[in-house]
């Protein structure tokens, strides 16, 4: 074995500043090679080390080709989550997950769990951000944590959000279109509901002016509208939640009296006769048309 042996470490290869530089005695010669031991802290990095013999006589050999080794550990902080914030009401299914680089990370492993079914699901990207696909009306939480070759770091703190879509407009169900009512003029108008909304808002409007006759405000699925006779409505819906509204969906009806109209006659004479036949025509002077007869006693 020869006397004495020095080693030197260093961050570069050159060997510039190296981080310690020891001399050593091999304490093991097993298959043709030298065997040192001793312990220092490195931390994570790659290092550079060389060696050269001292003889007995105090000669220095040349120093060997230098090697290198890689130190290295699983990332030691979490990711910080910076979308979408905790809590927060998306208005689309697809959701973009991003968080801050950890250092030391190579990969990332995300996980999220449905919050209505309790199912979790992962994937890894190398990348500080992953697109999601979520199912509308959906409450989901998701954590990340950074990973490299020797293993992963710890989880993030949970965050969650929530994805809701406007509402669909809603389907009517009466009066239909064109619907026209004669011996009433309270009329119930009913849609289907929708599933995600929250309430829903209906207007009606004369429909030969355009002018505003009534709003209503309900999370119930109909309303008694109480118009005048003789008029033609439009009147229109549409559903809303914290997402948005849908669009409007809108019908007409009308609302007409028919009840034939009381027709006055005021007659005078004198006769001797207990009773008398009065009989006539009504005509409209407009057309000429005979509008209605009257026979009476």
């Amino acid at each position: 074995l020869p006397d004495r042996t020095e080693v030197q470490l260093s961050s570069y290869n050159s060997f510039v500043n190296p981080l310690f530089s020891v001399i050593v005695t091999p304490h093991s010669y097993v298959n043709g090679r030298y065997y040192y031991s001793f312990s220092t802290y490195l931390g994570i990095g790659t290092y550079y080390w060389r060696a050269r013999v001292i003889s007995g006589n105090g000669t220095y050999s040349y120093w060997t080709a230098p090697r290198y080794f890689w130190v290295n550990a699983p990332p030691a902080t979490a990711p910080i989550i910076t979308a979408p914030s905790d809590g927060s009401l998306v208005t689309q299914t697809s959701v973009l997950l991003k968080w801050n680089p950890v250092s030391n990370a190579t990969s990332y492993q995300v996980q999220v769990v449905n919050e209505n079914t309790g199912i979790p699901s992962g994937v890894g990207t190398a990348k500080t951000y992953y697109s999601f696909t979520g199912t509308n009306d959906t409450h989901y939480r998701f954590r990340i944590r950074a990973g490299n070759c020797v293993g992963f770091g710890p989880w993030s703190d949970w965050s969650t959000f929530y994805i809701l879509l406007p509402p669909a407009t809603p389907q009517v169900i009466y009066p239909t279109d064109g619907k026209t009512f004669t011996k009433t003029n309270h009329i119930r108008l009913v849609w289907q509901r929708v599933p995600t909304a929250s309430y829903y808002e209906v207007i009606v409007e004369n429909a030969d002016t355009g002018y505003e006759v009534r709003r209503y405000t309900t999370e119930g699925n109909s309303v008694i509208f109480k118009g005048s006779f003789n008029c033609r409505y439009l009147w229109k819906i549409r559903a809303v939640n914290k997402a948005g509204t849908s669009s409007w969906v809108s019908r007409y009806f009308e609302i007409i009296d028919n009840t034939p109209p009381l027709i006055s006659v005021n007659y005078s004479a004198i006769t001797n006769k207990s009773q008398m036949r009065i009989t006539g025509v009504i005509t409209d002077t407009g057309s000429g048309i005979n509008t209605a007869w009257f026979n009476g006693k």
